[in-house]
């Protein structure tokens, strides 16, 4: 959906998010994820279940932040 405004400042073209949580998404488990990936412990060890719990709670962020702006996008939608 685009919609187009004019105000004080001109014009002003709104497209959607297009694929910019995609990227988001994709670059934060490339780049945050990266520290704890490139270590390998011992199976069963105090240091790999940390490890594990630093990813869960990275990729549970994401989500966080991903339900987030769909829900903000549903509600901008309705709005227009």
């Amino acid at each position: 959906m685009v919609t187009t405004e004019t105000g004080s400042g001109g014009d002003w073209r709104w497209a959607g998010c297009s694929d910019t949580p995609d990227y988001g998404y994709k670059f934060t488990t490339s780049f945050v994820d990266a520290r704890q990936r490139e270590k390998n412990f011992p199976r069963h060890s105090a240091a790999l279940r940390i490890t594990m719990m630093h990813l869960h709670n990275n990729e549970a962020g994401r989500l966080v932040c991903i339900v987030n702006l769909l829900h903000l996008n549903a509600k901008y939608l309705r709005v227009t």
